[in-house]
């Protein structure tokens, strides 16, 4: 049987969300320190390595969740949402806080007791426009999809009690790099490195905290690892705009588009049409008005507890742009 060295521990670990662009990862660095099986909806959109074990279930009920688990020694749960908007916004507490309830349960009927729990930094409350964990929970009226985290939070810590689970919460800043799977910052490199111009035809300005699935899948590692059970973790490699994201990609890919920058209102007008479309047609719009929020809150996102507990090194984006583009095929 093959050994795990992640916290000094054996056995399987299961992740759940494998086919967007966070468990994917995990699931993908996991499987390098010991056996991992996931369980999905439906197969993974690239091949996983050898050794990872895949179920496919069309319905994620508690019985679906309660056979995964057996056998495990942890599970890494990575459902969450990406999307910021949804023509139904009920459809986030179903999916956020709903479906976790029902892998809580199927937990605590199994000899499971280790959990990684994949959130947001945008659940706690910024000081000095800084987020911070020891901050605690924001009281502010959040977002359906940040609203519906925090909600995810409280049950994850309350069944930690309950349970007596041993939980590590991880809170990333808005992720790039991986899977393209959700209309996210991978969709706006892509549309740029492929002259897309439609798809993002111009930015607007404002700074926001960012990091690369490495990343956040080496920082996973690290805190499994460090066995930092109850601890939370804000993980955050830069502060960066849609602009400086550009640049990089141009700088490194010399036939990247690099749109112009056009005034906060004008993106708000332009996005209040582009929702009233989405909710005739059901698809989500290029940018909506939450997105538009995240780009220009100014919110910074302190890593510093993650950088000193865990040993994690932020990836500086030059290095994540550099990784984007491997993957993607877009050379020097």
């Amino acid at each position: 049987m093959t050994t795990s060295m992640l916290g000094g521990q054996s056995g399987t670990t299961l992740v759940l969300g494998a086919t967007g662009q966070i468990g994917h990862a995990l699931a993908t660095a996991f499987s390098a320190y010991g056996p991992v099986r996931i369980l999905a909806r439906n197969r993974p959109p690239e091949p996983f390595p050898s050794g990872i074990a895949t179920e496919i279930r069309p319905v994620l009920d508690e019985a679906a969740f309660a056979a995964a688990l057996q056998g495990c020694r942890t599970a890494v749960y990575a459902l969450g949402s990406p999307n910021q908007w949804a023509s139904d916004p009920a459809w986030f507490e179903r999916n956020n806080v709903g479906l976790l309830n029902t892998f809580l349960r199927a937990l605590e009927r199994s000899t499971v007791r280790d959990l990684i729990y994949i959130s947001t930094f945008e659940i706690f409350r910024p000081q000095e426009g800084i987020v911070r964990e020891a901050n605690g929970l924001t009281d502010a009226a959040l977002p359906p999809s940040f609203a519906a985290m925090r909600k995810a939070y409280d049950a994850v810590k309350e069944a930690e009690k309950r349970l007596g689970l041993r939980v590590v919460t991880l809170h990333p800043a808005a992720v790039f790099g991986g899977l393209d799977t959700a209309n996210g910052f991978t969709s706006y490199l892509l549309s740029l490195a492929r002259r897309m111009i439609w798809k993002s035809p111009a930015v607007v300005p404002g700074r926001f905290p960012l990091i690369h699935v490495d990343s956040l899948a080496a920082g996973a590692k690290a805190a499994l690892d460090g066995a930092a059970w109850g601890e939370a973790f804000i993980l955050s490699d830069v502060e960066t705009n849609l602009a400086g994201m550009a640049a990089e990609l141009q700088r490194q890919y010399p036939r990247a588009y690099r749109p112009i920058t056009i005034p906060f209102s004008l993106a708000i007008l332009n996005s209040n049409m582009m929702e009233a479309l989405s909710r005739l047609t059901g698809k989500p719009p290029l940018i909506s008005r939450d997105q538009l929020r995240y780009l220009s809150a100014g919110h910074g996102a302190d890593a510093s507890k993650a950088a000193s507990a865990l040993a994690w090194k932020p990836m500086p984006l030059e290095e994540g742009i550099r990784r984007f583009r491997i993957r993607y095929g877009f050379p020097a």
